[in-house]
This record gives structure tokens, sequence and C-alpha cells, in this order.
């Protein structure tokens, strides 16, 4: 499973402000809908889950919603003095990996808690259904030559740039450029690691004493990085590198229209905020 999209859903919504009041207040069932496509859960489990997934909500609305504002007033100041930093872009890259590493052991600790619920089908189920979308990744990037990908994901990291800035300019442009030919390729490597963490966690259910499945899976839930080979974290810390490069150059060009956008999109964000803390 995309363990991390499912613990990310609300929190990713609201740094790419792809949300609104009505789907954060409804994360939960629109998680459960999520999950539908991995597992069929029974009556008892979905009642079960879904006392999980409303205390993970609850937490994360009283608890780290008011870090991600006061991460958002900080980036707000630091547009004050541009460019921004490497330094200050590191920072707020540490900071948003404190906000996954809290709530990745927070949505570890309660899904462990469901796992000696599933049966033997169901978990045969869930991981060959993961399987299936390991081969179906692997099969999209090999079907493409290296110009197709890599025109792909320019494209992805422009449209990604112009929905915080509003636009992006020639100059930017060759920036996004510049890093997708010097980035690099980790797709199969990925495919290979991911294969490796799900085999561990599948490994995890063979274990006949619940409180044991429970602790050994919640371990793993929280420590992934052991199944990286040394090739793939060199690459991903390379690829680290030129990502903060290219936010230290895009917030070096910075246009007067473009710094007014994102100014707007980080005042949203922080009312947005306000009104999920405040119902």
């Amino acid at each position: 499973m995309n363990y991390k999209l499912f613990f990310l859903l609300s929190f990713c919504c609201l740094l790419y402000g792809c949300t609104n009041k009505f789907v954060y207040n409804n994360m939960d069932w629109i998680s459960k809908w999520y999950l539908d496509d991995y597992v069929e859960l029974n009556a008892q489990q979905n009642i079960f889950l879904a006392s999980q997934l409303n205390a993970v909500h609850y937490w994360h609305r009283h608890h780290e919603l008011a870090e991600y504002r006061n991460q958002l007033v900080k980036f707000s100041d630091d547009l004050k003095q541009l460019p921004i930093s490497t330094e200050k872009l590191q920072a707020h890259l540490h900071s948003i990996e404190m906000h996954w590493q809290r709530l990745r052991r927070k949505g570890s600790y309660y899904l462990s808690q469901m796992a000696p619920l599933l049966n033997a089908q169901q978990v045969n189920y869930l991981f060959d259904y993961l399987e299936q979308k390991n081969q179906h990744r692997l099969q999209q990037f090999k079907a493409q030559s290296l110009q197709e990908y890599n025109n792909k994901k320019y494209q992805r990291i422009v449209d990604f740039i112009e929905d915080r800035l509003g636009s992006t300019t020639v100059r930017q442009k060759s920036f996004v450029q510049h890093f997708v030919s010097k980035s690099e390729l980790t797709q199969v490597e990925y495919v290979a690691y991911v294969r490796r963490y799900q085999q561990a966690l599948r490994s995890t259910f063979e274990s006949e004493n619940p409180r044991t499945l429970r602790v050994e899976l919640n371990k793993l839930l929280n420590d992934s990085s052991k199944f990286m080979t040394p090739e793939y974290k060199q690459k991903s810390n390379e690829n680290r590198q030129l990502a903060m490069q290219l936010l230290f150059e895009i917030s070096s060009t910075l246009t007067e229209k473009q710094l007014l956008h994102l100014r707007t999109e980080i005042k949203d964000l922080i009312r947005l905020i306000d009104k999920l803390v405040a119902d």
C-alpha cells in the first residue's frame, strides 16, 4: 500500500492548495474510499477503521494544523528578503519532513492496531494488488523513451510552479529544463526498494501473535530506509540537492506579479487552516 499517500492525504492537500474545508472535514471517509481499492473490509473492520481514522483526524486537526500554519507564516516572512537562502530552504524542507515523521508515527500506530483483524485472503489480496501497481509503474516507465519521460517530468514541474506562482518566465523554465536533464533516473531502483519493503511488511503477517504483529508492523511502517540500496540513496540525495538548487534559482528570479500570487496563495492557506481549527 502507498502508506505515505494514505497518511499524507490531508497534509499534501493543504500544502499544495488542492483542497477546501469540505475535503478536510471529510478526510476520514475519503481515506476509507481510497483504501477500498486495496482491501475489502467487513462490517466489523469498517467500524474499527473508522474509529482509527477519526482518532488520526482529531489529532491532526488539534495538533498538526498549528504547525503547518507556523511554517507558512515563517515562509511568508522569508519572502520579504529574496532570494531565499539555501539554508532557509533546507530548514523549511526539514520542517516538512518533521511534519511527515510525526504524521507517520501517529498513523502507523493506528494502522498497525488494525492488522490482526485482517484475514489471510485479505492480506494476500492487498499485497497482490500492490505488486500489480509496481508492475504497472515499471511498464509505464519502460514504455517511454528517455525524451518522453523527461518531457512529461518537465511539464509536471512547470505546472506545479505555475500553480504556485501563476506563471513562469523563460528563464525559470530553463532552470527546470536543467534540473530535468541533470537529475538521476530512479524509477527502477525505487520499485525494487518498494518491493523489498512490501515483502518485509507481508512477512510480519506470518506472526500468529496479534501483539507481535502490531509491534513489528508498526516498526516497519516507521522505518523503510533500511530497504534502500546505497546506490539508490546516493541518487536520491543528488536529486534532492538539484531540487534545492532549482528552488533557490526560482526564488532568485521571482517577478513582482509572481510574488504577489504566491503571497496570496499562502494567505489563503493560512485562512483555511484558521477555519479548520475553529470548527
